[in-house]
């Protein structure tokens, strides 16, 4: 049996893991949240048309995500170079692990090569539980945890794209 730290950062999609919750670790600290959300999105849109040519019978292959938090450094709003994602299958966290680490980041000069782990809080419930009741030292909710209602799958669609249908997580307390 792994002794506890190591289990938290055991790779995702471990097999006998079911694993929905990625902690991405080595963003470089310029990127915002909006960066990330964008990056995301163009994973899921390349993952998505790549299985609509290979969808089994019944199988649920996209790729989407329903949760993101990147924290920030509030003295500085530069963010910590590391984030957590829940996708909504662990399929699609497998690919994720599988097409986004050891490899660099789009749109910065930074060397840092991105690194996925297996996040300590599984699923969507367990991180609403965890940061719903936080009180966050910012006076904006663009540094809050954000959930999507539908997920978001990159697609641009209407019902999913940034501003129509997601919730912020926890709360802001105003700095004097």
């Amino acid at each position: 049996m792994l002794n506890p730290a190591a289990e938290e950062f055991q790779p995702a999609g471990l097999p006998l893991l079911n694993d929905t919750t990625v902690m991405i670790k080595n963003i470089p600290n310029r990127y915002s949240r909006k960066m990330l959300i964008e990056y995301m999105d163009g994973h899921c849109v390349l993952q998505n048309q790549r299985a609509a040519g290979n969808i089994e019978a019944g199988a649920d292959v996209r790729s989407c995500y329903d949760f993101l938090y990147l924290p920030f450094d509030f003295r500085t709003k530069a963010n910590k170079g590391y984030a957590f994602v829940n996708f909504t299958t662990p399929a699609a966290a497998w690919n994720f692990c599988l097409a986004a680490g050891n490899r660099p980041w789009a749109h910065c000069q930074s060397r840092k090569l991105a690194v996925i782990v297996r996040a300590k809080l599984q699923g969507l419930r367990q991180l609403l539980d965890r940061f719903e009741p936080t009180v966050f030292p910012c006076d904006s909710g663009d540094f809050l945890p954000i959930r999507f209602d539908p997920p978001r799958d990159g697609s641009g669609r209407d019902d999913v794209a940034a501003g129509q249908c997601y919730w912020t997580v926890g709360r802001c307390r105003r700095r004097f």
